[in-house]
């Protein structure tokens, strides 16, 4: 019989020494895995989203088969005619394509004043740009051929933004106008609506501003392409849609058939979609 004390060895526990617990593999708690599982799919969007763009671009391309095909074609960067960098540039340019207009299309689809009729957008009696009054500037002022007013401010980045609502009360006061005949707008690059919303809830004016974004510039030169203007304002308006698309709104597309960019595609695709719409 053996002895109790036998057990109370201490080799007797060297069976022990052979187990090897399994180590707990230290995991990360953030992993890149889920996004590369995604990428696929993410690809495939992008696919389609060329897929429509193309399509567009080739029926815009057949309407504007005169005018050299769609601007989107083009690269606009070392554009001479206008200086892409001065915000007066693009205004003095807008301007012009209101002021020659002969079906007043392009105002009409921009603007959207409820009490005008087609007739009154063409043909405006007087418009004025850069014009100072008690150290304040106005960017450009419409006289319409109804003796309404339209104000905007033009920016393609300017952060100051507040100075409009005072500009457009002061502006109104000089021609002696109603708030009945006076409109106002603002026109904004579209990553800018966000503070420009803000400043509206924090602002006291009277006064009404409604803003427009170069996207639905572009939207309203396109649909007056497709309308019966004359062949020099169409040729101005294409050039005007060539800069802005690529410049202001960040697409880059001469670039769809080797790189095929993707900055801002969604917009552009929204733009050729809504410029072939009737409105």
């Amino acid at each position: 019989m053996p002895k109790i004390n036998e057990h109370k060895n201490g080799n007797s526990w060297k069976v022990f020494d052979l187990w090897q617990l399994q180590k707990k593999q230290k995991t990360s708690s953030l992993t890149w895995k889920i996004f590369d599982d995604l990428q696929p799919y993410y690809e495939i969007i992008i696919e389609n989203q060329f897929k429509e763009l193309l399509q567009l671009v080739d029926e815009w391309n057949k309407i504007l088969c005169k005018l050299g095909k769609d601007p989107t074609n083009h690269n606009w960067e070392k554009f001479r005619p206008l200086r892409l960098s001065r915000e007066e540039d693009w205004s003095d340019w807008f301007a012009h394509l209101i002021e020659t207009s002969t079906t007043g299309i392009f105002a009409k689809n921009l603007f959207e004043i409820s009490t005008f009729k087609l007739k009154n957008y063409t043909k405006p009696s007087n418009i004025t740009r850069e014009e100072i009054y008690i150290n304040f500037r106005a960017d450009v002022i419409i006289e319409w051929n109804n003796a309404n007013y339209s104000h905007i401010e033009i920016k393609v980045g300017d952060k100051n933004l507040l100075k409009t609502f005072e500009t457009s009360e002061l502006f109104m006061q000089k021609y002696n106008v109603s708030s009945r005949k006076w409109t106002n707008y603002i026109l904004l690059l579209s990553n800018q609506l966000p503070e420009w919303e803000q400043i509206i809830e924090n602002q006291k004016s009277k006064a009404i501003i409604h803003s427009l974004t170069w996207e639905k510039v572009c939207v309203a030169l396109r649909r007056a392409l497709r309308s019966d203007e004359t062949t020099v304002w169409k040729v101005w308006a294409y050039t005007f849609i060539g800069a802005i698309e690529q410049t202001l709104i960040g697409f880059k597309g001469h670039l769809i058939n080797s790189k095929k960019p993707r900055e801002n595609l969604i917009k552009k695709i929204n733009i050729l979609k809504d410029g072939l719409k009737n409105e």
